[in-house]
């Protein structure tokens, strides 16, 4: 047995193999594990739209959502959405949204869970009884907006 030089793909520093080792697949290749990560690393640095730090994150985790903000962590998004989306919910008493309340009060019943509260003018806090439509399923509601939007 006798060891071989090679240059490694990644630092292209010369190291030394042995021959017998080669005939396993993607030995000989690189000089060390952490040469071979770092080559077959693929992701970008990002920075955080909340707190500016860099951060590293693989493409097929960026590709996710067409946002333009990403965040280091889940405590940075959460924290964002604090102070960007205030007032942009629909309005609550307790833990039920006020339009479900007015809408069981238009039928006299309880709404199912598939049930969704439709707003007419597109204006979540306006719960008067002549904006509000009950759609039977969210499938429904989806193709309700897609027809408008053409």
């Amino acid at each position: 047995m006798y060891k071989i030089k090679l240059i490694c793909e990644n630092c292209k520093c010369t190291f030394e193999e042995y021959k017998s080792r080669l005939k396993r697949p993607g030995r000989g290749r690189f000089c060390s594990r952490k040469c071979k990560d770092i080559f077959y690393k693929k992701g970008s640095t990002l920075v955080c739209a909340l707190c500016n730090k860099n951060f590293y994150r693989a493409d097929c985790e960026n590709n996710r959502n067409n946002s333009q903000n990403v965040f280091c962590s889940t405590d940075c998004y959460f924290q964002w959405r604090k102070i960007t989306m205030k007032g942009s919910t629909y309005p609550k008493i307790g833990a039920i949204h006020i339009h479900r309340i007015v809408a069981e009060s238009i039928i006299g019943r309880k709404l199912t869970k598939k049930e969704v509260v439709h707003h007419k003018d597109g204006n979540r806090h306006n719960n008067h009884p002549s904006n509000i439509e009950i759609i039977p399923s969210q499938a429904d509601h989806a193709k309700l907006h897609f027809t408008k939007k053409r």
